[in-house]
């Protein structure tokens, strides 16, 4: 939320960075600039078939949310 209302510059800081005190610090501490994924809670139904047909590839539009929630 501060990254987007502008309180900070960056999202993740590379190396240590300290901040004296009064000034805002330029990023989030200790927030890594990417995140991993498990595979998904059931499984997937099938790799060869495409979404619309009942398999798991292409395009899901809104349902993708879904699949992330299962992966998280």
């Amino acid at each position: 939320m501060a990254y987007v209302r502008g309180r900070i510059d960056r999202l993740s800081c590379g190396r240590k960075v300290r901040v004296k005190e009064g000034q805002r610090p330029p990023c989030i501490p200790h927030l890594k600039p990417f995140f991993r994924l498990h595979p998904p809670r059931g499984g997937l139904n099938s790799v060869k078939l495409h979404f619309s047909v009942g398999g798991d590839l292409g395009y899901r539009g809104p349902l993708i949310n879904d699949l992330i929630r299962r992966m998280l």
